[in-house]
C-alpha cells in the first residue's frame, strides 16, 4: 500500500495506483505561486476506471472554530474551488507535457475516452458517525447535495465520507493519533 498523510489522516492506496499529494507537487506549487488564488485538493489518485480528487478536512477537536464553515457555504465554496483549480492545473500540466509523474493523471482526464472522476470530501469530526449525520446546522447529505450541484458542470461524482467509510473504492483512510490541536 502507498500511504499519503495529511496531518492526522492517513490515506492508503494500492501500490499500482498513480497517486500524488497534489498540494505538495512542484507543478502545483509553481502554479499557485504564479496565480496566488489557485488552490488544490490534497490527493489525486487513479484506480482504474476512476480518478479520485480527495480533499481532507480534519475538524476533530475544533468544532467551535469550524462551525461557521459547516453552517454556511464556506466549506462548499472552498472544496468546489479546489476541485476547479486542481482540474485547471492538471490541464496546464497536460498542455506542458513535461510532467512525467502527472502524465497518468492527465491521460485519465484528457484521454480519448471519458472516464469517471470521483470527488471525495473526507470530513472527520468529533463523535460517532451517527451523531455527525446532522451537526451544527447542516446535514452531511445537504452538504453533499449542495456541493454536487455546484460541481455538476464538471461531470464528477461527489461523496462526503469519514474514515469509517468501508467502501471508498479500493482505498481507505484512517484517523491517526490524537485529535489535532
Amino acid at each position: 500500500m502507498r500511504e499519503i498523510r495529511e496531518n492526522q489522516i492517513v490515506c492508503r492506496f494500492p501500490r499500482d495506483w498513480p497517486t500524488i499529494k497534489f498540494d505538495d507537487h512542484a507543478f502545483y506549487r509553481n502554479a499557485s505561486n504564479l496565480i496566488q488564488t489557485v488552490k488544490g485538493v490534497d490527493v489525486v489518485a487513479v484506480g482504474e476506471p476512476k480518478m479520485y480528487l480527495i480533499e481532507i478536512k480534519d475538524y476533530r477537536g475544533s468544532a467551535i472554530e469550524n462551525k461557521p464553515k459547516l453552517t454556511t457555504s464556506a466549506l462548499i465554496q472552498d472544496v468546489a474551488g479546489k476541485v476547479k483549480d486542481t482540474l485547471a492545473v492538471l490541464y496546464a500540466a497536460h498542455r506542458d507535457g513535461g510532467q512525467d509523474d502527472l502524465a497518468p493523471l492527465c491521460r485519465h482526464l484528457f484521454g480519448a475516452n471519458r472516464r469517471p472522476v470521483d470527488v471525495v470530501l473526507l470530513l472527520e469530526q468529533d463523535g460517532d458517525r451517527k451523531g455527525r449525520q446532522r451537526r451544527d446546522g447542516i446535514a452531511l447529505t445537504t452538504l453533499e447535495t449542495r456541493l454536487a450541484a455546484i460541481l455538476k458542470p464538471f461531470h464528477v461524482h461527489l461523496r462526503v465520507v469519514d474514515c469509517t467509510a468501508s467502501n471508498i473504492g479500493g482505498w481507505r483512510a484512517e484517523a491517526m493519533g490524537k485529535v489535532p490541536a
